[in-house]
């Protein structure tokens, strides 16, 4: 797979990156990687953004502003998003980030994925972090299904067979 030139993560996504304590291997692996302000806000509420700031203030993460952007077209547009497809603001705003940008979404959300699909945006999961850090030697097997566990045990919801596989995989 060629390394895609920008990783866009919804609250999810990183919501999982936290609990599977990989936000430090995430930022070694040196993709250019970005939220939107609206994301990040969905962390504050879930008490998760302190881990994810000290990424921002590094320079490993971006954070696109778009609350502040004075362009009441732009909101209108996030919003009109989220109407027409039963999404967040805050998914909306990484669905239209994923879309301009040409970026790849991570997202751990069932409906934002399907909506992104239908617009040939390229999506990817926890699992594909994981994969990825892994490929990449930023985490050892015993790691990732260390992570994977945590991730699962905070709640996040996995396709069972798939996670089964992968731990089998990095057992061996």
């Amino acid at each position: 797979m060629k390394k895609p030139v920008i990783v866009i993560y919804d609250a999810s996504a990183l919501i999982d990156l936290v609990n599977g304590g990989l936000l430090g291997a995430w930022a070694r692996i040196g993709i250019h990687t970005c939220v939107t302000d609206f994301g990040l806000f969905e962390l504050k509420r879930n008490h998760q953004s302190t881990a994810v700031e000290v990424l921002v203030a590094a320079g490993c993460l971006e954070v696109v502003t778009i609350s502040a952007d004075n362009s009441a077209s732009i909101m209108a547009e996030i919003q009109e998003l989220a109407n027409r497809h039963g999404i967040s603001p805050a998914d909306a705003s990484s669905y239209r980030l994923a879309l301009h940008r040409k970026g790849l979404l991570v997202t751990g959300d069932k409906r934002l994925r399907s909506v992104a699909l239908k617009d040939k945006v390229e999506v990817r999961g926890i699992l594909w972090v994981l994969d990825t850090l892994t490929s990449h030697e930023h985490i050892s097997a015993k790691e990732a299904v260390d992570a994977l566990n945590a991730i699962i045990s905070s709640g996040a919801w996995l396709p069972t067979d798939e996670c089964e596989q992968r731990r089998r995989k990095w057992s061996e």
